[in-house]
């Protein structure tokens, strides 16, 4: 992401000279800019698809304690220590 946003300011920097008139930007710029655009866009969705994915599987393991807690806190309630010890 950050290669993506270095490549974004370097295009940024060469837009500027056309500030006055965007217009005038050479084809290739621009089409250079909706690129890196689109790619910076599909990069947050994958982000944003990785954090809702690590979302769900947390609350899945939350759910998977909660059921084992009490299962686990019977269990050394129920065990006896060994003889001898």
């Amino acid at each position: 992401m950050t290669a993506l946003q270095a490549e974004r300011a370097t295009l940024d920097d060469e837009l500027a000279f056309y500030a006055k008139d965007p217009g005038k930007a050479p084809p290739k710029l621009k089409r250079q800019v909706s690129e890196l655009t689109q790619s910076l866009a599909a990069q947050e969705r994958f982000m944003a698809e990785q954090d809702s994915e690590i979302e769900r599987i947390n609350a899945r393991f939350d759910q998977y304690l909660l059921r084992l807690l009490p299962m686990w806190r019977a269990r050394q309630g129920s065990e006896s220590p060994a003889p001898g010890r």
